[in-house]
Parts: structure tokens; sequence; C-alpha cells
């Protein structure tokens, strides 16, 4: 069976509930654990707390400030911000997700709802980190207009993974498999953002190939705005991704034996059975000149760009 997957989905959001809380004069200069707990309150009033794990609920150490452990996996959040976020899935696939601005930010505080803050007083922004049933989510908050408007995410990929755009505003973040085909490890999608007053902002990715940094143009805005990373992982979320040779391949039924093979367990006979849809697809996607895609739900989709090459 393939390896569990991570998937990460990203996007912006603030509202004008936050507004109150950073604008109250009585706590205009609050201390880094008092920020620390009001940009924890928000986070949670912004985005909710469905799926949220409680920190309360993990291990901790000297090095960790939760370690969370899942159905999927393992979520370790540093209490040091210069270390990274490590997703480990239960198959051993490993991914750090380091905090923007780690050199300003303060050590990990716990807030009273068990959601970990790092505040960063010299760019008035701060970084929340909550894990999630399904993984992790980071959540920036942009405090007033001096927070930057750049966000680079330092990334520590599994040996021999890349990033590949998805047409999307996105990318997925894919690793060579043992017959040339590209296994999505994880996905970032397109990124979108909004002022306090819900007005939506333009927003966009780019890449060095180890970071991903998401822009927000926030001119006009009202903040605060509260950016919203989130990680996931699990094989529900897991994609294989076929480029044109393997696709021409797959159109006339070889290599989806093959594919069939590496299977095993229940998925065998299922992926049996649609064995002639996946052929079928195959042939339609050689005709508009793109390649096809199988997720982990069985769901056979064509797609160009990116792997289809």
């Amino acid at each position: 069976m393939r390896p569990k997957t991570l998937r990460w989905i990203t996007a912006a959001v603030a509202t004008g509930s936050i507004v109150a809380a950073f604008a109250n004069p009585a706590s205009a200069e609050p201390t880094d654990k008092k920020l620390g707990a009001q940009v924890a309150q928000q986070v949670d009033s912004v985005a909710g707390t469905a799926g949220v794990v409680p920190v309360s609920q993990s291990d901790h150490d000297a090095d960790s400030a939760a370690v969370v452990r899942t159905e999927g996996g393992t979520v370790d959040i540093p209490r040091d911000p210069a270390a990274a976020v490590t997703l480990t899935t239960n198959s051993g696939v490993r991914i750090g997700i380091g905090i923007p601005n780690a050199d300003d930010s303060g050590s990990a505080q716990t807030s009273s709802s068990d959601t970990t803050v790092f505040v960063d007083r010299s760019s008035e922004s701060a970084t929340t980190v909550q894990p999630m049933q399904d993984g992790v989510r980071q959540l920036f908050t942009l405090i007033n207009a001096k927070a930057p408007t750049s966000y680079v995410v330092p990334l520590l990929l599994p040996e021999g993974a890349r990033l590949v755009g998805d047409n999307e505003g996105g990318y997925n973040m894919v690793q060579q498999g043992s017959r040339g085909d590209s296994i999505t490890i994880a996905h970032v999608s397109a990124p979108w953002a909004k002022d306090a007053r819900g007005r939506s902002l333009p927003t966009r990715y780019e890449s060095t190939g180890q970071t991903i940094t998401q822009h927000i143009d926030t001119r006009g805005a009202v903040f605060p705005v509260v950016a919203d990373p989130k990680y996931t992982w699990g094989w529900v979320t897991g994609t294989i991704y076929f480029n044109k040779l393997e696709t021409k391949r797959f159109a006339v039924g070889v290599g989806v034996a093959a594919f069939i093979a590496t299977f095993a367990g229940p998925w065998a006979p299922l992926l049996r059975g649609i064995a002639a849809w996946i052929s079928a697809v195959a042939g339609w996607a050689i005709t508009s000149n793109r390649c096809v895609k199988v997720k982990s739900t069985l769901v056979v989709e064509q797609y160009d760009g990116g792997y289809c090459r």
C-alpha cells in the first residue's frame, strides 16, 4: 500500500471580531503573554476549533511544547520557534514546517484554550500552531499595518521530494515512485485573504523549492488579518500522478496491472474492478494531450501541467 500522505491547504481570513480585542485601549500595549492569549482567542473565534486536538492531551518534553499522536501520525510542536513543526506519518514520511520570522519570535506559549502561539513583537505579528485530527494548521496574525505582508515558510522536505505547481495557484509536493510515477506527499492549496471587514485581498505564493512565501496585498485593508495554512495527512488525501508516457501505457492496459500489483489486501479487488475505467480515462486524456491521476479514494481524473510532460 502507498505511504500515508500529507496535504497542505492554505488560506487567509480576518473578521471584525478581531478588531475589538486589539483596538481596546486597555490592551494597547499588552505583555507578550497577554497578546498571545488575545491572538489565540481571536484565532479560535475566526478559524473555529473543529478538529483541533487540545495540547493538554499531548506529551511534552524539554524541546517540545506538544507532541500530539493521532491515527495518521504525529505532530511535534517545538518550544523554540527556530525549530520546525514536524509532521511524521505512521509510514515514516516526515516533513518540517518552519515558523516565519523565527529569529525574532518568542518561545512557545500555550493558551488556556490549548493553542500554541509564537509572538513576534518586532514585526507586530504572531504565529499560532494548532494540532488537528488530520494534521496541523498555522495561523499568521498581522496585528496592524506594521506587520510584514510576506511570510516565508521554510520547508524540510523528504529526500527526493520537490514542489510542482498545480496550475491553480498552489503546489504539489511530489516524490518519485519506484516505477517512475510521481507520488504526492503534500499539497499547498492556493491562498486567499480577507481583511477585518471581510473584504478579499489579493494574495499569491512564490517558492524557491525549499521555501514557500505567501504575499498579501494589504493596501486599504482593515487590520488585523489572520492567515491560515493547514497541513493535513491521511491516505484519503493521497494522489498519484502519471506523466504522458505512463498515461499512454494506462490507455492500453499496460501499467494498470503494474499499478494494481503494488496494492495488497482489500484494495486489490476494488482496483481490479475499476481497471477498465482507469484505461478509459487515460485514453481520453491522451486525445486531449493531458495526463491521468489516481486518487486514493479511487477517483480517476485528467490533469495537465506540473508532472504532465
